[in-house]
């Protein structure tokens, strides 16, 4: 995750205008510089003279353009070959910035800001940018250690030191909630989550809020566990992550866990209920209530999971293609629905007659009937296994 123009720009869009290069918000920025009379032409060796750089965010008066503001596109040419982000100029002498400068500056996707009011400093633009990279470093470290804990090569003594690097103040009961986002983060919105975190209930050291691939990790630790986790709680994180509902999210609580070595287990735990649909638990899915998908998840994609599951289902799903019939369709909602005819008639409004002939015309297909125990407990095993698949590609593909 990287501190862009965008962010910036973003940070003081009330004082700022955008004339162009608003391809190039994405840039990323690392510094901020002044332009001062580095590049008057009156300047000997003015181009080799500047300390201007990779990444940066450039402020100038251009008091030395002030009679001839065509120098303006001499400095946007200069500070792109130096690698410079952005140019920011404080218009104090109202000048005309020429129409051909910012032509230039959108086809190259160099963005050009003015200062449009009082009241901002350049202290102002060092501060911001040094603070936000500051506070990018850290969730970049604890983004990074994440990806290392849920590796599978690491030893327990490892892991118990990856996962102080994380929170070294965790407590000795604790539980992970994980929220996968329908829209990513903005950077900024982000930081500003930060915010809202350290002003709310739940702010504690013992506690942390990461950005994981685009998703958001909460970990809540205490002494007194037993008496913190349930609803209340976990309805606080949500109203927090989705910003009192003003961002749609799916957040997955683990079980409680009492060892340090089963932290890279609690977030795989948040991660699989957080991917869990249509489980009936609503926005917040515990993972000690998605039942057998507590096996399937973490498993669905092996080889022989997927064979079997296609081996069922292949022959239904080629049935309906050619004849333009709908049996996979029922026979998802007949598991979704656990085997209940009246409720899966409903969702699909047909018949119970209907759904009992689709239904056997499923046992003549690949040879299992509904009305045997152990054929019933495979079909619904390979639907279950498909739709783990899908929760899990679907995370990947949406987020």
């Amino acid at each position: 995750m990287d501190y862009t123009v965008s962010d910036f720009y973003h940070v003081f869009k009330e004082k700022f205008l955008l004339l162009a290069g608003e391809s190039g918000l994405s840039r990323g920025v690392n510094s901020v510089g002044i332009l001062d009379y580095e590049l008057d032409p009156s300047v000997k060796d003015r181009y080799i003279c500047d300390n201007f750089q990779e990444g940066m965010i450039v402020v100038s008066t251009f008091l030395y353009a002030k009679k001839n503001p065509y120098l303006i596109g001499d400095a946007v040419r200069h500070l792109m070959r130096k690698g410079c982000s952005a140019l920011l100029i404080r218009n104090v002498f109202n000048l005309q910035i020429p129409e051909t400068v910012l032509k230039y500056a959108d086809s190259k996707g160099f963005p050009i800001l003015v200062v449009n009011g009082s009241g901002v400093y350049f202290e102002d633009f060092v501060y911001e940018v040094r603070h936000r990279r500051e506070q990018m470093e850290y969730t970049n470290f604890y983004a990074d250690t994440i990806h290392t804990l849920l590796g599978d090569t690491l030893s327990p003594e490892e892991i118990v030191q990856r996962t102080k690097e994380v929170i070294p103040s965790l407590r000795p009961s604790y539980f992970v909630a994980y929220a996968v986002l329908t829209e990513p983060m903005a950077t900024d919105d982000y930081l500003g989550l930060l915010h809202e975190y350290q002003n709310s209930a739940l702010f504690n050291i013992t506690n942390r809020i990461i950005k994981f691939e685009d998703n958001l990790l909460f970990i809540f630790s205490s002494d007194t566990l037993s008496k913190d986790y349930g609803e209340d709680l976990f309805f606080a994180v949500f109203d927090l992550f989705s910003g009192g509902g003003q961002r749609e999210l799916r957040l997955g609580v683990s079980a409680p866990h009492y060892y340090i070595t089963e932290f890279r287990e609690a977030i795989l735990e948040g991660k699989y209920a957080a991917s869990c649909r249509n489980s009936g638990q609503g926005s917040v899915v515990c993972y000690d209530k998605i039942g057998i998908y507590q096996l399937l998840l973490p498993f669905c994609h092996s080889r022989d999971f997927v064979r079997f599951s296609d081996h069922i289902l292949d022959p239904i799903r080629d049935y309906d293609t050619e004849n333009g019939t709908a049996l996979f369709e029922t026979l998802l909602s007949y598991v979704k629905n656990d085997a209940d005819l009246k409720k899966t008639a409903a969702e699909l409004t047909q018949h119970e007659n209907t759904v009992r002939y689709r239904l056997e015309k499923i046992h003549s297909i690949c040879g299992l009937s509904y009305r045997v125990n152990a054929e019933a407990e495979q079909l619904s095993l390979a639907v279950k296994i498909h739709l783990a698949r899908g929760f899990l590609y679907e995370d990947k593909t949406d987020m």
